[in-house]
């Protein structure tokens, strides 16, 4: 017998020790290692790990579609009211946040914003952005297709205005000259790259405005485009044409233009405030968001034709709806001609083809040029007009037969 001492206690007259097999019990501890990054909203068990790496900045939950609904960057929709909770704001909604952009506001000021709600009931609000470097950013992939040499084209206002990085480690390049510009570069792999553009001084536009001068020239090259953070001094985005892959645009106040053809993916597009010359959307699939300041007020034919997953559109106060402006917009339920219209050209809601609801705000009917602006309306799409207006409505010329479709004041 004797007496043993184990971790500081005395236990009296031991006669044995035996060992015990461990080897067989489930340990209730890990122990920690490695890190894991958390990049958005959510949970997620972090218990296996040493440290974790937060980073939600970005993170965003969507508010619900309403009358007047603010909307970022990527098509989310952040904040959003009711007519009547609008009209009781005394400030614009917070700014939303991104690692990388700055935010400049948001591209209605909040009395015209009430105005404009005032005068047609809904409205479409969104955020402008410019990257937080001032560098203009165009992140593309260059896939296994044999095509390594893109060339970028785009037009500067001041000799030795611009700074073009490849994003493959190679050298950077400063362009001497004013006018259209253009550099071509060889990768030696595929993969995954940021052209990133510096506008040290003067303005710059990219691409050239025409069909000969997309940001990446040749329409293989142009498909590779999937992302554009614009940054300080751009005033155009110009023709961005085929850029079939084209997902998200930010857009600076400093834009006053941009050509939107055949960017399939694309969802979105914020029209800055200072915006007063041409955006164009033509063949935007997926395009489901357009949200225009209250400057934009010209627009050119076909400037939001085949927009196929455009579901409203919250116009500024345009003088007239220039032709074939909303043909084949196939998903548009609701449009409302601002009391400003004066004037309707030839197909301007040719193959609006769900189209429920169609409001004038103005009790002198528009002028329509052409019947055909109506064609392929559905025969159940109700026509709203002021009070007072009927008859001066259904007696109009060149609009719907008042015997095929309803009219209704308001």
């Amino acid at each position: 017998m004797a007496n043993l001492q184990i971790f500081g206690r005395t236990f009296n007259n031991v006669s044995s020790i035996s060992a015990y097999d461990t080897s067989n019990v489930k340990r209730s501890y890990i122990i920690p290692t490695g890190t894991v990054n958390i990049t958005s909203n959510g949970t997620v068990d972090v218990s296996q790990y040493a440290s974790a790496n937060v980073n939600v900045s970005s993170g965003i939950t969507p508010a619900k579609y309403n009358d007047v609904n603010f909307y970022d960057y990527d098509g989310t929709i952040v904040y959003s009211y009711s007519a009547s909770e609008f009209a009781n704001l005394s400030a614009m909604p917070e700014n939303p946040s991104h690692d990388g952009l700055t935010a400049q506001g948001w591209n209605w000021t909040l009395a015209d914003a009430k105005e404009q709600v005032l005068a047609i009931g809904v409205i479409d609000i969104g955020q402008m952005y410019t990257t937080s470097d001032g560098k203009t950013r165009i992140h593309f992939t260059i896939p296994d297709n044999g095509r390594m040499t893109p060339q970028l084209q785009w037009s500067q206002t001041v000799s030795n205005g611009v700074t073009v990085d490849w994003g493959d480690g190679s050298s950077t390049q400063v362009v001497s000259g004013t006018g259209n510009k253009s550099l071509t570069h060889t990768y030696a792999s595929i993969g995954d790259y940021i052209i990133t553009l510096n506008v040290t001084s003067g303005t710059a536009a990219l691409g050239r405005e025409s069909s000969a001068g997309a940001v990446l020239r040749g329409n293989m090259y142009a498909s590779m485009i999937k992302h554009i953070e614009t940054g300080n001094n751009i005033t155009s985005l110009g023709y961005l044409y085929n850029t079939y892959g084209l997902e998200t645009v930010t857009t600076p106040t400093t834009l006053t233009r941009g050509y939107f053809y055949n960017c399939y993916p694309l969802r979105t597009v914020i029209v800055p405030i200072n915006a007063t010359q041409y955006f164009l959307t033509r063949n935007c699939w997926s395009l489901t968001t357009i949200s225009f300041p209250k400057v934009h007020t010209t627009f050119s034919d076909n400037s939001l034709s085949s927009a196929g997953a455009l579901r409203r559109i919250s116009l500024p106060p345009l003088t007239s709806i220039p032709a074939s402006m909303f043909n084949a917009n196939y998903s548009l339920i609701k449009i409302v001609v601002p009391k400003s219209v004066t004037s309707i050209a030839a197909s301007a809601f040719y193959n609006c083809q769900n189209l429920g609801e169609l409001h004038f705000k103005s009790a002198t009917p528009p002028t329509v040029a052409n019947s055909n602006a109506f064609t392929n309306v559905p025969t159940d799409c109700k026509i709203y007009v002021p009070q007072g207006s009927l008859s001066a409505y259904t007696s109009a010329t060149n609009y719907p037969s008042s015997s095929t479709y309803t009219y209704i004041e308001e």
